[in-house]
């Protein structure tokens, strides 16, 4: 895992460094941040999931044997037609992590961010809901204090978090 998040964190620094370096126009900040956003999307399309209990025991209810934590995002219209069911999310939102690499501005840093900020967990959209209605859908910067208020527990990863501190 970490070397495929150095490749990432090699493609986000140019970013920050040109973001921390000269004036530009709101509108190329607005651009340069969105291209950090996709990256760090990306960065999180290759970690495992987590995922919550209620959304383990609803998947389990609907498919004995198998695991939701095994499953994609790009898998999920197969599993969940329309979405309607599941929400796979960044715990730590993709705006929380792609301002403290903006701020952090080094490799070492940025890998660090990537491998140590970046947890994918699958939720119930009802979970969803109830983060939203608690003022968390875009803004967890503690995101355990976040879930708890929300009364969602997470799993980790079948095989754990990569360089987990939890």
């Amino acid at each position: 895992m970490k070397d495929i998040m150095k490749t990432f964190a090699a493609s986000i620094v140019p970013i920050t460094n040109r973001l921390n370096a000269s004036s530009l126009s709101q509108r190329e900040i607005t651009i340069l941040k969105q291209t950090i956003s996709d990256i760090i999307k990306k960065a999180g399309d290759l970690n495992p999931s987590g995922c919550s209990i209620a959304a383990y025991k609803k998947y389990q209810s609907l498919f004995q044997n198998e695991d939701i934590r095994d499953r994609t995002w790009h898998q999920q219209p197969r599993f969940d037609p329309g979405r309607r069911l599941f929400h796979r999310e960044h715990c730590e939102t993709v705006s929380t992590i792609r301002d403290l690499c903006i701020a952090e501005n080094t490799y070492e840093g940025i890998v660090q961010i990537l491998l140590e900020r970046i947890r994918i967990v699958w939720i119930l959209k009802s979970e969803d809901k109830v983060l939203t209605q608690n003022g968390h859908q875009s803004n967890r910067p503690e995101w355990r204090e976040a879930y708890q208020k929300a009364e969602i527990e997470v799993m980790p990863p079948i095989n754990g978090w990569p360089m987990s501190t939890d």
